[in-house]
This record gives C-alpha cells, sequence and structure tokens, in this order.
C-alpha cells in the first residue's frame, strides 16, 4: 500500500490502481473547482431564526488544514497513524452548513455563506449530515416554541403562567410564529411562511 508523504507528492491510489473521481487527483489537484464539489444536502425540517438551514457534503478547502486534492478522501491511500502524529494529509471531504433565507426575492440568491461544521474528525471523510430533532412534548409540557409540542402550540398555562405545550388555544384565529399551520393563511404574520407545518418568519 503506497504511503502519502506531502500534499505536494500525493498520489492518491492503491497499487496502480487510481483512488477516487476522475482517476484520483487528475481532476483538479488544485481546487480551482471548489464550487462544484457540493453535494448531498439535508435541510432541517424546523426553521430558526428566520432562516432554513441545510447540512451538506464538500470538497472545498478548509483554511490551511484540510489542503490535500479533494478526491483524496480514501482512507486506503493514506498512512493514518502518520497523519495522527503529524496532523499532515487531513482530507477535504466535511461537512458544511448553510443558512436559506425564506423569503429571498425571486431570482436572488437566497444563500448565505456556509460555514464548517466544528468538532468533525480531521483524518476521516465525513458524509451525508442528518438533523435530529428531539421527540415532540406531550400537552402541560414546558415548551418555548409550538415546533416543541405534539400539538403544535406553547401557549401560557392560565393567566401569566409558564410556556406549556397545548392543543389549540381558546379564541385561535391564527398561529405565531413556530406555532402549526397547513398553509401561509393560518399564520398571524402576513410575511410568514408555512414551513413543513409550522410559521417561520424571516428576519
Amino acid at each position: 500500500m503506497p504511503r502519502l508523504t506531502t500534499p505536494s507528492t500525493l498520489s492518491c491510489s492503491v497499487g496502480a490502481h487510481p483512488v477516487g473521481a476522475n482517476g484520483g487527483v487528475a481532476g483538479d489537484a488544485a481546487h480551482t473547482n471548489d464550487v462544484n464539489y457540493n453535494y448531498e444536502p439535508t435541510v432541517n425540517p424546523v426553521s430558526s431564526g428566520g432562516y432554513a438551514w441545510v447540512v451538506f457534503t464538500s470538497r472545498r478547502l478548509y483554511g490551511n488544514v484540510a489542503t490535500i486534492p479533494p478526491f483524496c478522501s480514501d482512507p486506503r491511500g493514506a498512512d493514518l497513524h502518520a497523519n495522527m502524529t503529524t496532523n499532515t494529509n487531513i482530507t477535504t471531504k466535511k461537512l458544511w452548513v448553510a443558512a436559506i433565507d425564506l423569503n429571498a426575492a425571486p431570482g436572488a440568491d437566497s444563500s448565505h455563506p456556509a460555514f464548517y461544521l466544528p468538532a468533525q474528525e480531521l483524518l476521516a471523510g465525513n458524509a451525508r449530515g442528518f438533523w435530529a430533532l428531539d421527540p415532540c412534548r406531550a400537552d402541560n409540557t414546558a415548551c418555548s416554541s409550538g415546533d416543541q409540542c405534539c400539538n403544535g402550540f406553547c401557549q401560557p398555562n392560565g393567566a401569566g403562567g409558564a410556556l406549556v405545550c397545548s392543543t389549540r388555544p381558546p379564541n385561535y384565529v391564527c398561529s405565531g410564529e413556530q406555532e402549526r399551520c397547513a398553509g401561509e393563511r393560518d399564520c398571524c404574520d402576513a410575511e410568514a411562511t408555512c414551513v413543513n407545518g409550522f410559521c417561520a418568519v424571516s428576519r
């Protein structure tokens, strides 16, 4: 098995067989096409802070930490023991997160610059992130927003009481932010969007 030494001498191959797309590193050793190396997006089912959040896999450069060619992510082509002691040859295949505006103007780019998801194992080729929500809470359980509740509403427990999960409140007319909806018409805010069953307001 060949050993990876420094970024300038990477072969990304096992024996005579190249590892990765386009014959190993031949496609883009210099990362000039990083804009095309983002894939496998997963959207958080609940919006937060006025945005939809997307986690995706990317082979882009990560500062001066992960700088080897984009398709060098197969552990068969790397000396992992040497990497752990020298912190070199770190694969660029990592997870990134981006915020998406809920009410972007037609034709405008609704995305914000992505950021590296912290606490990833540097030597691993991380891929396909997923969002995991907490189980929904039953009625009369403490809450801070309707999307935490099984019935979709987080209301005061009596006049001036603490917030608890509940069914649709008395004298219901419309749903507040992060409360259950079937469409935009259910939301109190005329500019709110009904995202996956909950009213979301763009900031």
